[in-house]
This record gives structure tokens, sequence and C-alpha cells, in this order.
């Protein structure tokens, strides 16, 4: 299999709105309720069901782990078929043909890749990255006190984007020291995460 089949199949199967068939299960539009994201926390928001945020987090990180099998079968160099993999997963996620290339953040699409390529490490960097959005939640409620309404709402909105960063850059730096020949192969996809959180946090700025 050559690498611009796995980068087209790896798109193709990034693109599929998991959240969006979701959500629709429960006559939900995911589009105009919440943050309007297609991502696993807004498919709680929007719906109210733990089941419904789960099935969507396993087909997110589901789309990111059969990209990582499909490129094992390549006939290419491995380590290049499964960053061009998770690549193309990862910005079929973020901008999907299927919704108008507006998409989600790619994160849990990146854990579905690491799920492949070294779970352990995944554990260790969810467990990184929960801790920074709890931090960074804890030091906005100090922050804002006791105010309700639209801005508290952004604060936690924010925060949680802020401690999302945080957790990435603190993985960064783990898998940098530990795991450097991971981080080769999903520096790409996580510019492509990077890239869009930035992108809310200037939304949430403005």
């Amino acid at each position: 299999m050559q690498l611009a089949i796995v980068a087209l199949i790896s798109y193709v199967l990034g693109s599929i709105p998991f959240s969006v068939i979701v959500t629709s299960l429960y006559r939900k539009n995911l589009r105009e309720a919440g943050t309007g994201n297609p991502g696993t926390a807004n498919v709680y928001r929007t719906t109210g069901r733990i089941e419904a945020a789960l099935l969507t987090l396993v087909g997110d990180m589901g789309k990111g782990a059969v990209s990582m099998i499909i490129a094992q079968r390549a006939d290419s160099d491995l380590h290049a078929a499964l960053a061009i993999a998770a690549f193309f997963v990862i910005a079929g996620h973020n901008w999907p043909v299927f919704l108008g290339f507006r998409g989600g953040r790619g994160l849990a699409c990146l854990g579905g890749v690491m799920l492949v390529l070294n779970w352990k490490d995944l554990l260790l960097s969810l467990i990184i990255l929960v801790l920074s959005i709890l931090l960074a939640e804890f030091l906005t409620k100090q922050k804002v006190g006791g105010r309700e309404g639209k801005s508290s709402l952004l604060s936690t909105l924010t925060s949680q984007v802020a401690g999302r960063m945080l957790g990435i850059g603190l993985s960064l730096m783990y898998l940098n020291i530990f795991n450097p020949s991971m981080l080769q192969i999903i520096s790409g996809g996580l510019a492509l995460v990077v890239i869009k959180h930035i992108g809310r946090i200037q939304k949430f700025i403005r």
C-alpha cells in the first residue's frame, strides 16, 4: 500500500463525524447546541447522556487507532507511514469533508493513535492532561470567585482549553525524554491539535 493511499484512507476515516451521528440518535443538533464543537464534551452538554459521550469518544479514538493499523500494513517505510496516517486522520477529524471542513480539535483522535503506538505512554499523558485541566479550572475559579452567568461559563471553557494546552506541553516534555520515536510520529498530528486549541482560545478572547 502506497503512502498516498494511506493518507487518503486516513483522511476519509478521520472525517467520519461520530459526534454528529451519535447526537442525531438523540434527535439533537450538535451544531446548534453548547459550544457547537463536534467533540465528546459538547456531545455530553447537548444530550446530557454519558453513554452518548462515551460512544463519541470510542468512535473518535477508534479512527486514530484504525489509521495506525492500516499504516502498519503499508509497503513503504513504517515510520513514515505511521506519521502520515497520524497527520491525515487528525486533519480529517479537525477539517472533515463531511462537515464542510468544520470539525473538532483532534485530542481524542490523537489518543487513538497513541493507543496503538504505546498505550502506557497514552495512559500517563491522560493523567497529565486531566491533572492540568483540574489545575487550570481550580485557578480560574479562584480568580473568577462568585461570578455567574456568561462570564463564568466563558472562564470555565477557557480554563479547560488552557488546561489541555498545559497538559499537551507537559506530555511533550515527557515524550521527548522517554519516547522520542513516538513524538516524531505524532508531531505533525499534534501540531494540528495545538492549532485548533489556539484558535479556540482566540475565539474566547474576542
